[in-house]
């Protein structure tokens, strides 16, 4: 089981103290943590700011279905509401949970346990994606620090970290032209199912512990690793692009998701129709349907654009030809 924040967002009120956070978290080997279904299944604690708010996504079997939520522990008055959702294979979000009060109601999925197990374990993992909003209200009267959120726990965090740059029984390398990442096959093993079925085949990178990979350069390969090793990549706002090629190539969910919210809120006029293009290259449904929308609502400045211009002459050709 893993915890990722993905894209976390924060934003601040300075008079009332409201937080935006997101997190997502994957639960890994999901047919044996869901078989039997149990009675309650929480995601690693998530900490806020200075670790005196501990968040929780959480799953439980109730009389009528299942029931998925959001609490916090903490010694404050936390109000807010939060909204789940289910990332489905195409990495679309799937509503889980309608917008809902924090610790006062919740919404009961209306279908059975093995029904839940049957439409959302993909590849052994099901991925739930959480978006709060918050007001803490200290009961002594103080002002919070609430001026930085974090949704990241930081003792887990750092630990996955230093495996990646201590290199300490490593049994892989990843070659990269003349770069090598001394790396855990285990910890590929578990997040990637391209990674899973070649080192459970009679590839070569099977028996050599060796692969090599020629087609993404250093620095894609680098921020790919850390979010494998943390569920964080620093740069995806610079590289999304590159990164959901190689997210696509290994089947990251959570890195492909990232760098998806990424790119959609990088759309523009002068890269929609790219954008477009290249969510239909790699299937991902859910930069296409903004990259949709936003051509719909800016069509006409869109077709000034020498992209549009490009892909009209272009089809000009093609029939002329044809």
């Amino acid at each position: 089981m893993s915890v990722s924040t993905g894209s976390n967002h924060c934003s601040v009120n300075s008079k009332n103290k409201v937080v935006e956070l997101s997190a997502t978290w994957t639960i890994e080997n999901a047919h044996f943590q869901l078989n039997p279904f149990p009675d309650l299944l929480e995601s690693p604690p998530m900490y806020l700011n200075d670790r005196t708010q501990t968040w929780y996504i959480c799953i439980s079997r109730e009389r009528y279905g299942i029931k998925v939520s959001m609490k916090v522990v903490c010694a404050d008055d936390v109000r807010g509401e939060y909204e789940i959702w289910i990332i489905n294979e195409d990495g679309e979000k799937i509503t889980l949970t309608e917008r809902q009060i924090l610790n006062c109601s919740y919404k009961t999925i209306s279908m059975t346990a093995s029904d839940f197990q049957s439409k959302w374990i993909i590849d052994d993992r099901i991925v739930l994606y959480g978006e709060m909003k918050v007001i803490t209200l200290p009961k002594n009267g103080e002002t919070s620090n609430t001026s930085k959120a974090q949704l990241i726990p930081p003792d887990v965090y750092l630990n996955k970290l230093s495996l990646l740059e201590d290199q300490k029984f490593t049994d892989v390398i990843l070659v990269c032209g003349k770069d090598k990442f001394k790396v855990h096959k285990a910890i590929l093993v578990a997040h990637s199912s391209v990674f899973r079925a070649m080192f459970n085949s009679d590839m070569k990178e099977s028996s050599t512990n060796r692969v090599e990979i020629d087609d993404l350069d250093y620095e894609v390969v680098e921020q790919m690793l850390h979010f494998i090793y943390t569920d964080k990549a620093p740069k995806v706002h610079l590289m999304a692009d590159r990164l959901l090629g190689a997210a696509d190539k290994y089947d990251l969910v959570g890195l492909k998701i990232v760098c998806e919210q990424a790119l959609c809120e990088q759309l523009s006029v002068e890269n929609a129709l790219q954008m477009l293009a290249f969510a239909n290259r790699h299937n991902t449904k859910l930069l296409a349907s903004q990259a949709k929308t936003f051509l719909a609502k800016n069509i006409e400045e869109a077709m000034l654009t020498k992209d549009w211009l490009d892909l009209v002459a272009k089809l000009s050709v093609q029939n002329e030809e044809n």
